[in-house]
């Protein structure tokens, strides 16, 4: 299978956890790194998760796990948390945080230092580099 074929593939997977919140009625907090990248991609997102009708909210952060921000609003009421263009996020800090509610996304290469190193949180983490694509050049 292509690399781009497997990011259909790990994209399919995201969306339909999207999908199933939303038609519950399931509220998304995506978090986005602030910078302009993240901030771009964090907007970008929002709106299309507002075009499916999916309750949602966009915050920004320099570091989602200890940001007093997202102490503040994270709560039950989010079922899903979008994390975006966060570069050196340990997933095991970010599953103690959001529990099993959340998937990062990173376009830097040097990102792949977040993965963790027994690979149980490697489907948590979409990393664009992956699938060769030039995360730096060719996306945002």
């Amino acid at each position: 299978m292509s690399p781009r074929n497997r990011l259909v593939d790990a994209l399919a997977t995201i969306s339909e956890n999207i999908r199933h919140i939303s038609d519950q009625d399931g509220r998304i907090l995506i978090i986005s790194n602030l910078s302009a990248d993240g901030i771009a991609a964090g907007s970008i997102m929002l709106q299309t998760l507002q075009r499916l009708n999916a309750k949602c909210v966009l915050g920004t952060s320099q570091n989602p796990t200890d940001s007093p921000l997202i102490a503040d609003t994270f709560s039950d009421q989010n079922a899903y948390h979008l994390l975006i263009d966060f570069e050196f996020e340990s997933p095991e800090k970010l599953e103690k945080k959001f529990q099993d509610n959340w998937v990062l996304i990173q376009h830097r290469a040097s990102s792949e230092k977040a993965l963790s190193s027994d690979g149980l949180h490697t489907e948590k983490v979409l990393n664009i580099n992956k699938y060769e694509i030039d995360g730096q050049i060719e996306i945002s």
